[in-house]
């Protein structure tokens, strides 16, 4: 019917679903269209139709496909200034690795210095435009012999650079010892791309500051992060960004102030004295380890900038936003034992099907003729290190996720194997979206842990910036899902439908929680550092938990409204309970 509004969604690998796609066609109708990209080699499409509205009644439909010829429809941006650098996005169909971008126009031909292909039908170009002669030019793309041009399509003008601008805003009347937020905003309000931007905020009242886990330092470092494109640290004319952080008064007037540096600073890094605060370390390979993270990151606080602009990228991939310099420096260092040469079996674990990472998880690996086991940890990508193993054939134990007692592996005479491959069962999947009840806005950063009941295996993701979340490897059964907000009230609650192969949809809503704070002190009035407090409903299910600060204050946030029961011990201290409390809603 011709009033029908349909609407196309597809899936590289699985069955999409309206809350879980890798595209979707941009508007609905009798007759959508959705171009999808191509990759370097075979891949499954799954495509899903999805009547929004069907006016007329109940009708048919007939799903074509076509192969898309080389074109060049879009570009993102229309002017730039000649004094520095422009990244453009470019749309289109057909894109391939060796895709070429440039400017025609009043000052000859300017090649991209750079060209990223997302895939067949986006990809982003860098335009070094220093010097070049304003005017109006045409966008030219080109693979092979093809050409495709957007007559007119951008005007170099007269260039002012980048201008990079930062504030810190806080509330300018607080409680006690009562966490507030702080806000870092920042913008690249000039006309060419700014560089990889570290931010650092303090304060001159001492109040501890900080993002995820607190801790008493009052200076943050946060990187100036990009909301889109393949490389984050780079801000392009009009970007701008908003980082949310924590603090808390210990009832003085506190100044706070935001400074940065960029990858132009030549300032040098004192290594010695940070390996100096490091050390001890425990880990065997540090020796090789540490020489090989300070050549990754250079000497200079400009190089170090840079290689964190990769490290956010990187992470970017796996679903992992970086931003505090902190988690930042441990990705960079964690990273490096991986790539180490020394390192005698390497390989990587991925997903049938999909090929899918494996990232994060234990690997035991236990010799067949037997001996002692060896354990090792995924990175973030699956890959996997070992050192010194005998040759034999191993059994791989992957405790906790579907599959992970399958596996195995074969070292041979020598002890040496590189890149070798450990394919895990699909299994099924679960995909969603995560609101806040009252509302409606999208809850980011919250932790979706889905297991089987009797086994524990199972996997966990986080939610994205639009409250989205996606979870593969999972066992084709029945399974608990628990959604662990850091503001919210969790939730708990068991599904059913998950098959192998298919993405169950699964949405959920989360009440906002309350926060318990509080001090931590010994009998005679000094207050206690370091104490553990675990805030554990009265009907004895799962609670959260805190660790008191330098000043002995603590604050659990993400509680469901009921009545707890506290629990605070501390080594040296003794314990201490604490039974009735009750926590009103968002209270």
């Amino acid at each position: 019917a011709g009033d029908a509004r349909l609407r196309l969604y597809a899936g590289r690998g699985f069955l999409p679903t309206i809350y879980d796609y890798d595209w979707q066609s941009p508007a609905s109708g009798a007759d959508p269209r959705l171009a999808l990209p191509a990759s370097s080699g075979e891949q499954t499409l799954y495509v899903l139709v999805v009547a929004e509205a069907l006016p007329s009644g109940p009708t048919t439909f007939t799903a074509t496909a076509a192969e898309l010829v080389f074109a060049l429809d879009a570009c993102d941006r229309r002017s730039g200034g000649n004094a520095g650098n422009t990244t453009v996005r470019l749309t289109g169909a057909g894109f391939t690795p060796d895709l070429a971008v440039g400017l025609r126009g009043v000052g000859g031909t300017i090649p991209a210095t750079g060209v990223t292909v997302l895939n067949s039908g986006e990809a982003y170009a860098v335009l070094d435009l220093n010097g070049v002669a304003t005017g109006v030019y045409d966008v030219v793309a080109q693979v092979g012999g093809l050409e495709s041009v957007l007559t007119a399509a951008f005007t170099v003008t007269a260039g002012r650079g980048w201008d990079f601008r930062c504030r810190v805003t806080a509330p300018p009347l607080v409680r006690p010892d009562r966490p507030f937020p702080v806000l870092i905003e920042f913008e690249n309000t000039g006309d060419s791309d700014c560089p990889p931007i570290m931010m650092t905020v303090t304060n001159d009242g001492g109040f501890p500051i900080w993002r995820s886990r607190r801790l008493q330092s009052n200076l943050l470092s946060v990187a100036a992060v990009a909301p889109v494109g393949p490389t984050p640290g780079y801000l392009r004319p009009g970007e701008r960004g908003t980082v949310a952080a924590w603090s808390a008064s210990n009832n003085l007037l506190c100044n706070y102030t935001i400074a940065w540096r960029s990858t132009y600073c030549q300032e040098a890094i004192d290594w010695d004295a940070v390996e100096t605060a490091l050390c001890p370390c425990v880990n065997p390979r540090w020796d090789e380890i540490w020489p090989a993270f300070k050549a990754a990151v250079g000497d200079v606080d400009g190089d170090y900038i840079a290689a964190a602009s990769e490290a956010v990228a990187e992470a970017r991939q796996y679903g992992i936003v970086l931003l505090d310099n902190l988690e930042i420096f441990q990705w960079l260092l964690e990273r490096q034992e991986y790539a180490l040469d020394s390192a005698a079996v390497t390989g990587q674990v991925r997903r049938q099907g999909s090929d899918d990472p494996v990232g994060r998880v234990e690997m035991t690996l236990l010799p067949r003729g037997g001996g002692d086991a060896v354990v090792g940890q995924t990175w973030h990508d699956g890959r996997f290190a070992f050192w010194g193993l005998a040759a034999g054939v191993y059994d791989v134990r992957i405790a906790g996720v579907y599959g992970g007692d399958i596996l195995s592996l074969e070292v041979p005479p020598g002890g040496v194997l590189r890149d070798a491959v450990l394919l895990m069962p699909a299994g099924g999947a679960m995909a969603g979206t995560i609101t806040d009840a009252v509302t409606g806005e999208p809850v980011v950063e919250a932790e979706i842990e889905i297991r089987d009941p009797y086994t524990g295996v199972g996997a966990q993701a986080r939610t994205d910036d639009a409250g989205r979340y996606h979870v593969s490897g999972l066992p084709p059964n029945t399974v608990v899902v628990r959604v662990l907000p850091v503001e919210h009230a969790p939730l708990v609650e068991e599904v059913a439908g998950l098959v192998a192969g298919g993405t169950l949809a699964w949405n959920a809503v989360v009440q906002p929680g309350a926060t318990v704070f509080g001090e931590v002190t010994a009998p005679g009035g000094a207050t206690v550092a370091g104490a553990t407090i675990l805030v554990a409903p009265a009907d004895g299910s799962p609670g959260r938990s805190g660790r008191s600060a330098e000043d002995g204050t603590y604050e659990i946030r993400g509680l469901a409204p009921g009545t707890y029961r506290l629990e605070v011990f501390c080594k040296g201290h003794g314990a201490s309970v604490v039974t009735g409390v009750v926590v009103p809603a968002g209270g």
